[in-house]
Formats: structure tokens, sequence, C-alpha cells
């Protein structure tokens, strides 16, 4: 299963520098973790906010809301999940059948 989701991160802008770098080093190692398992696919910055869009493939709706809430932000965090489902006029699968 395909999600999109989008997380707020809501950590306190005058909360302590060196919890706040402690916390998003941590996290840091823990993305490059999902990621390595395949299970966080891709994840991108919406310029100028604290907020991330990305794609993750699971199991089940259990197993995201496990991944998600080991994020060591995790208390600071305001996800909105939306689970994904192929469309028939993707693109990608449009273009296999071209050929030049």
């Amino acid at each position: 299963m395909e999600f999109m989701v989008l997380i707020e991160n809501t950590y306190p802008l005058d909360g302590d520098p060196d919890e706040r770098g402690r916390l998003f080093e941590a996290e840091a190692a823990r993305v490059r973790d999902l990621a390595s398992h395949g299970t966080l696919v891709k994840l991108w910055r919406r310029s100028g906010t604290r907020i991330n869009v990305s794609v993750w493939r699971v199991s089940s709706v259990e197993q995201l809301h496990e991944e998600i809430a080991s994020l060591p932000c995790y208390p600071w965090l305001r996800p909105t999940v939306w689970p994904l489902s192929a469309h028939p006029n993707d693109p990608s699968v449009l273009s296999e059948g071209i050929h030049a």
C-alpha cells in the first residue's frame, strides 16, 4: 500500500537549540533507515514552511502509524495521510505502450 503523507513539524521555534539539534540528527538517521528499507519512498519540503510531503510504502495502515510514530520528532508532528491507488491514466503506465 502507498500513502501520501503531509507532515507539519510544530517543534517550538524558541525551543532548546541543543535538544532541537539532537532530535533533528536522530530524525535524519531514522529517515535514512526507513528509506533503506523502502518504507519511505520519496520526501519533499514545501518551500518556506515547516511542512514536508512524502510517499510511504507499507503493508498496512497500522504499519504506517508505527513507522511515523517511530520518528524522534513524532510528539511535534501533525501528519495528514492520504491512501493512494493506481490511476488508469497514469502517464508512466500510458508511456509504456508508446514506442517511437
